[in-house]
């Protein structure tokens, strides 16, 4: 599809990252779609991070073929995966692109026929999938382009046609799930799926101009081992994007700026975004000094010298397996960090509520065992598919076992059920899963939006008590959220565990100690610093 007939490579490139763009734009409304009123990896921002991760592999292709941009819009975008709206996206744009096939130009009727691959694939991903969900929107979007391709005269009329047709879908999700039409909105995912959509198809109408940045050269690591860390002169690779706002800009004087600081620039920019990359001793100076032109997006910020430290020390490293069994975990809060690794977990994610870790994040960690077989905690809902995920990509080099935490408490239960001596991973697994299965875990956090679910009307900034998933408590006062939430639990429990967050003063731990004790006077009570973010307090009864 050119403006008539087909889309060629080039445009196909530049299709993904002005979807890529227009959904890191939208994602805070997109995020204000979540029902769930509690902060954690929302759907716009994991569906953000993945698009972004595979549009960077995108324009870094090459020789760009559809073949080509295809492999790395797939393969970005399942590395990329945060949280489950990213590993659904990521599964659809998977079987998309297998549907694309290997020809130097797609046409509408191709584009048709892969996005019921892509549907299909991405139901495959999900055990229970449900309706009213991006799923719905997937499916019926495919339905249209299957019907619409045959009599569509050109590119333009078929996405046009296709897209209105997604929008009205999307308007009736909230139809279709009960808790979407009792907080009036419409579902998050299914909003992101269509602001890809519209992205790509910004392209060929001709609203938006994107320009590929010039592919970067892979360095060479046998020229990283004969280079001295001295010779870098500027440390840190510094890269985001500024979303532009009604401020003065000279695109000259900037780069005269980052000139006097650092080496290696690049700046690119147009009315809506710039776009830098520089080499600097003093990040925070550029990001203030970026500042003045509007928001920050995409910030990354690398040290160069650790990384070819890092570079250096791999390199000295034989690639091995020493151990039969390692285990994993995902975890936010210091406090928490150094209980499990007194409980023998090997490597530790750092993620968790509001930042969800990526595909290749928990890749990495697994690799990092060293061992033959892996036990993966994902400790939050957000994050499950994600692991499993991974443990689908090195399934054939190491054997992984997905224990589906929800909270870092039932991690923290499963590895006291380890003996640690067995290295069978399916008896231990089963061990684990019924130690967490034994355990109740609940959850006092803060409203982040309005919003009414079960007939309750939930006000931004009321304490949030959670208990299996249910807000069960919201109160304006977190001592009266904490004493309900108590009241809600086994009361016949014989042990109980509060692990207080960083927000919480130590000089007030003793006064909620004092709750629990009088609360449960037969049973033992123990207190814990977890110093996580997020959560003022995670109890568990057992």
């Amino acid at each position: 599809m050119n403006t008539t007939q087909a889309v060629d490579a080039r445009l196909l490139q530049k299709m993904i990252v002005s979807a890529a763009l227009l959904l890191d734009e939208k994602k805070e409304a997109i995020n204000e779609l979540n029902v769930f009123p509690v902060p954690d990896g929302d759907t716009g921002t994991n569906m953000s991070l993945t698009m972004l991760f595979a549009a960077k592999e995108v324009e870094e292709v090459e020789n760009v073929t559809i073949e080509s941009i295809g492999k790395a819009f797939a393969g970005g975008a399942l590395r990329g995966a945060r949280g489950n709206s990213g590993v659904i996206l990521s599964q659809i744009i998977r079987g998309f692109v297998k549907g694309l096939g290997t020809n130097e130009t797609v046409d509408a009727r191709t584009v048709a026929r892969a996005t019921k691959l892509a549907v299909a694939t991405a139901y495959k991903s999900v055990m229970k999938p449900k309706e009213g969900t991006i799923l719905t929107v997937a499916k019926e979007i495919s339905n249209a382009a299957l019907s619409i391709y045959k009599t569509a005269a050109d590119a333009p009329t078929f996405l046009k046609e296709v897209i209105m047709h997604g929008y009205k879908v999307l308007e009736q999700t909230q139809n279709m799930l009960p808790v979407l039409k009792e907080a009036g909105v419409v579902d998050a995912g299914g909003a992101g799926l269509m602001t890809i959509l519209e992205g790509a198809a910004r392209v060929i109408l001709g609203e938006v101009e994107i320009e590929i940045k010039r592919p970067l050269k892979k360095k060479s690591t046998v020229a990283m081992t004969k280079f001295n860390t001295d010779d870098i002169t500027f440390a840190y690779c510094t890269e985001f994007i500024v979303k532009r706002e009604d401020k003065p800009y000279n695109e000259a004087k900037v780069k005269e700026y980052l000139d006097g600081i650092g080496d290696s620039i690049v700046v690119v920019s147009d009315d809506d975004y710039i776009k830098v990359h520089v080499h600097t001793n003093d990040p925070g100076n550029v990001l203030s000094y970026a500042l003045k032109f509007g928001a920050l997006n995409s910030v990354k910020i690398e040290n160069m010298k650790e990384q070819h430290t890092a570079i250096l020390e791999e390199e000295s490293k034989d690639k091995f397996v020493d151990k039969k069994l390692g285990f994993v975990s995902v975890a936010a809060g210091e406090g928490f960090v150094d209980i499990l690794k007194s409980l023998n977990v090997d490597v530790i994610v750092e993620g968790g509520q509001t930042m969800n870790p990526s595909t290749e994040d928990i890749i990495d960690a697994i690799y990092k065992t060293h061992a033959e077989q892996v036990i993966l905690m994902p400790n939050n809902k957000n994050i499950v598919l994600t692991a499993n995920q991974a443990a689908k990509v090195v399934e054939d080099e190491i054997k992984v076992i997905v224990i589906p935490t929800k909270s870092i408490v039932e991690s923290i239960s499963a590895m006291l059920a380890y003996d640690g001596t067995s290295v069978d991973a399916e008896a231990i697994a089963a061990d684990m899963n019924e130690a967490v299965d034994a355990i109740t875990t609940a959850q006092i956090t803060i409203a982040v939006r309005d919003t009414t679910m079960n007939g309750e009307e939930i006000k931004e900034g009321q304490y949030l008590g959670i208990l299996g998933g249910e807000i069960v408590s919201h109160k304006p006062s977190l001592e009266d959220t904490f004493i309900e939430v108590l009241s809600k639990l086994d009361q016949d429990s014989d042990i109980i565990t509060i692990y207080y967050g960083e927000d919480i003063e130590e000089k007030s731990v003793a006064k909620y100690q004092d709750i629990v004790t009088k609360a449960f006077p037969q049973a033992e009570v123990e207190l814990h610093a977890g110093k996580q973010p997020v959560y003022y307090f995670i109890i568990s009864a057992e």
